[in-house]
């Protein structure tokens, strides 16, 4: 059976949310670069994103593959314009729904270490995340 999308007023109203943390995130600590992403994995690929210099990983949102997927690149095409310089994504198409896990990972321009940055509360930022999709 076919997995449902959101709705255009469900991805309107959740991705608000979403946006307005990252806007507060990337406002708060000068952020230089960033990117999002999604996984089934989600320890496996924060050692990769920090491996590859990234220093903090949030998870978003969780839920449905095919709704994490849409919500990706609804994110991604939306900072491709928004932060284009900073954002790290290069096209918001999806890779389809391979990963129940949502999340962003962020290069900070300020001088925070990566444990100040761990352990950072997104949370205090923007409701309560990750969000359930």
């Amino acid at each position: 059976m076919e997995e449902e999308l959101l709705s255009i007023k469900q991805l309107i109203e959740k991705s608000t949310l979403l946006i307005n943390t990252i806007d507060a995130v990337i406002k708060k600590y000068n952020v230089k670069h960033f990117y999002i992403g999604k996984t089934g994995h989600y320890e496996k690929r924060e050692e990769k994103h920090f491996r590859e210099g990234y220093l903090a990983m949030w998870e978003i949102a969780k839920g449905d593959p095919t709704k994490i997927a849409q919500m990706e690149e609804h994110l991604i095409g939306y900072y491709l314009v928004a932060q284009k310089g900073i954002i790290d994504n290069k096209d918001p198409e999806s890779t389809g729904p391979d990963g129940e896990i949502l999340y962003v990972c962020f290069t900070p321009g300020s001088l925070l270490s990566r444990k100040e940055l761990i352990d950072t509360d997104v949370n205090d930022l923007a409701g309560s995340l990750p969000i359930n999709l």
